[in-house]
């Protein structure tokens, strides 16, 4: 289903529904206008790993590419940032208010 317009609620859904398997999943995600790449969509996906290592990088191909499927039809660029748990626990009060949670229960 494609649509003009771009809401939290519809880029929140499409999140929701990717079949991520335990060892990842989408954490948050914001959404900006940028003058060349029109609406950008931030997402960041949490691996459940603490220090990049090679399963890491495959569990972040495998999340950028679930991902990009869910969010394919909608009018945006996304924008998909993986971060190692270890990453995202230093990152977390610092950027507490700027995005939008996936889900309140979710792997964040």
């Amino acid at each position: 289903m494609s649509t003009d317009v771009l809401t939290h609620d519809i880029v929140a859904e499409r999140l929701r529904s990717v079949d991520f398997d335990a060892s990842l999943g989408a954490c948050t995600f914001r959404f900006w206008t940028d003058e060349i790449l029109g609406t950008v969509v931030e997402v960041v996906l949490i691996l459940d790993f603490d220090h990049w290592n090679e399963a890491a990088a495959q569990a972040c191909d495998r999340a950028r590419s679930l991902t990009s499927v869910a969010l394919g039809d909608l009018p945006c660029f996304p924008l998909l940032v993986c971060r190692t748990r270890a990453e995202h626990e230093s990152f977390a009060d610092r950027e507490a208010g700027l995005w939008t949670r996936v889900r309140e229960d979710g792997p964040c």
